[in-house]
C-alpha cells in the first residue's frame, strides 16, 4: 500500500493497477513510507518518532517546526470533500463523493439519484442551488479534469485515456476536452 500527492492519484492508478493506493496522508507498510505532501511527511516522522521514543519527543519536534499538535489516525486522511469542494449540501457532498469514486464507468444521472434515495429532479435542483451547474455538468467537468490530469501526468494514449474517464469515443472525448480546455486533448501532451 502506499500514498502520494493528489495531483498524481490518477495517473498512478492507471499506471499501476496492482497497488493499492490510499488516499492518507502517509503510509507506513512494511519497510516502505510513503507521503501525499510535505505536511504529511512530518506527520510520518512524528508518527516514526511517537512508536520509537514516546508521545512526549514526538510533541516536542511538532512543537519546534510550529506544526500543528499531533493528529491521530482519524484525522490522517487527505482533505475532506467538503473542504476541497466548499459544498455544504449533504446530499450534493454524497453525489460528488460517488462520482469521483466511479469517473471510469459513466454513471448515469437517473441511477446516482437512485443510489442516494432521491428523485433525479431533487439532484438537480440541489446541485444547481449549491454549484450553479447541474449533476451532469458537475459530473463531466469531473471527468475532464481527470482527463487533463492524466494527459499531463501519465504515458497513457490519448485513446485509453479518454476510456478511463468514461467516454465511449474519441470524437466525443476531443468535442467534450476542446468545450472544457480550449484545446484538443493531444495538445497536453505537447506542453
Amino acid at each position: 500500500a502506499c500514498t502520494l500527492h493528489w495531483t498524481s492519484q490518477a495517473a498512478f492508478t492507471e499506471a499501476f493497477p496492482d497497488i493499492e493506493l490510499r488516499r492518507d496522508l502517509f503510509v507506513i507498510d512494511r519497510k516502505r513510507f510513503t507521503s501525499a505532501g510535505g505536511v504529511g511527511s512530518l506527520d510520518m516522522m512524528l508518527e516514526i518518532i511517537t512508536g520509537d521514543y514516546g508521545a512526549e519527543l514526538a510533541a516536542g519536534v511538532a512543537e519546534w517546526f510550529v506544526h500543528s499538535p499531533l493528529r491521530s489516525s482519524v484525522d490522517r486522511k487527505l482533505m475532506p470533500l467538503r473542504l476541497r469542494t466548499g459544498v455544504q449540501n449533504e446530499l450534493v457532498l454524497s453525489a460528488i463523493a460517488i462520482m469521483e469514486d466511479a469517473v471510469e464507468e459513466r454513471l448515469g444521472m437517473a441511477e446516482l439519484a437512485t443510489r442516494l434515495g432521491v428523485s433525479p429532479d431533487k439532484l438537480e435542483r440541489n446541485f444547481r442551488a449549491e454549484l450553479d451547474i447541474s449533476p451532469n455538468g458537475y459530473y463531466r467537468r469531473l471527468r475532464l479534469k481527470r482527463a487533463a490530469d492524466l494527459l499531463a501526468h501519465s504515458t497513457l494514449m490519448v485513446r485509453d485515456v479518454a476510456l478511463a474517464c468514461g467516454f465511449a469515443s474519441m470524437s466525443s472525448f476531443a468535442r467534450a476536452f476542446r468545450e472544457e480546455h480550449g484545446h484538443a486533448p493531444k495538445a497536453m501532451r505537447r506542453q
